[in-house]
């Protein structure tokens, strides 16, 4: 190469979640009307599949059942890090759901710290997620931090069944 010449850039592996997006059989079923996703929602086996009603929060006319700020935050997000930043680790104390990863090749939900109590909140599941890089550390500061090294010690994150979380006195 000529001294002129800018160097050539080896492109990176593709990620656990790349090679997962890229797989045909992993790809989500992408659902048009109302009654054909629930349909495949109660007499379907979607266990291991992802089914998907576009535009299915306004169908469902579930707009008003999302926090606006919660909504707000996803609209302007294209991944876990960037909606945890947006949305702050208060608003996350409130909210409870399932964060997933996938571990060699398998999926895997984090629930429990290391003494195995169960996480509270989607923000004590995000800040624990940076433990899933090294099983040395301590958990993140914030969600967002977690969510970072969780997501690249595992190939991606993702959340599902989000809710308001039910406080116990």
């Amino acid at each position: 190469r000529a001294p002129s010449e800018p160097a050539m850039e080896r492109p990176s592996a593709p990620s656990t979640m790349e090679r997962l997006l890229a797989d045909p059989a992993k790809a989500p079923r992408m659902f048009e009307r109302c009654d054909e996703f629930v349909d495949a929602l109660i007499a379907g086996k979607h266990v291991d599949e992802i089914c998907v009603l576009r535009d299915g929060v306004r169908k469902l006319g579930l707009a008003g059942s999302i926090r606006r700020d919660v909504l707000s935050a996803v609209q302007h997000s294209s991944t876990i890090p960037e909606w945890a930043e947006r949305l702050g680790a208060r608003a996350l104390d409130e909210l409870d759901g399932r964060v997933y990863y996938w571990d060699e090749g398998r999926e895997r939900t984090l629930k429990r710290d290391r003494d195995g109590n169960l996480h509270r909140s989607v923000c004590e599941k995000l800040c624990a997620a940076s433990e899933l890089a090294d099983e040395n550390a301590a958990p993140a500061p914030t969600p967002a931090e977690g969510a970072q090294a969780g997501g690249r010690a595992t190939g991606g994150l993702y959340i599902a069944e989000l809710s308001h979380r039910r406080l116990r006195p």
